[in-house]
C-alpha cells in the first residue's frame, strides 16, 4: 500500500471517530434545541438527515475494517483513495448539517487583530 493510500484510508481512522463523535453530539443538540415551538429534532427533514449521516459513519467504518483487512494482507489497491473521498464528502454533508441544526447564530466570528 502506498502511502497516499494509507494517508487517505486508514490514516483517516482518528477522523473518522472524531466524526462518528461530532455526530452523536449534534444528534443530541437537535434534541435539546428548540427552534420556535418545537425541538429541532422533530423537524422530518432534520430527523431523517441526522438518522442518514449516523448510518453513511457507520458504513464508513465498515469500508475502513475492510481496508485494514486488505492492508494486514497485502491485497490493498485504490481502497484507501476510495475510503478517503467518502470520508471528505461526508465530512462537508454532516457541516452542512451541523449549520441547519445550529442556525447560522452558531457560526462565531472572531475579527482579527486590527479588524
Amino acid at each position: 500500500m502506498t502511502t497516499l493510500s494509507f494517508e487517505r484510508g486508514v490514516g483517516l481512522a482518528g477522523w473518522q471517530i472524531e466524526l462518528a463523535r461530532n455526530v452523536e453530539m449534534l444528534i443530541e443538540l437537535a434534541r435539546t434545541t428548540r427552534r420556535g415551538n418545537r425541538w429541532v429534532i422533530d423537524d422530518d427533514e432534520i430527523a431523517s438527515r441526522l438518522a442518514t449521516i449516523r448510518a453513511e459513519v457507520k458504513a464508513l467504518r465498515a469500508m475502513t475494517y475492510i481496508l485494514v483487512s486488505k492492508v494486514a494482507r497485502g491485497t490493498a489497491g485504490a481502497e484507501g483513495t476510495v475510503v478517503g473521498l467518502h470520508f471528505a464528502e461526508l465530512a462537508k454533508r454532516f457541516h452542512r448539517l451541523s449549520l441547519d441544526v445550529l442556525g447560522l447564530d452558531a457560526i462565531e466570528r472572531r475579527p482579527e487583530e486590527g479588524d
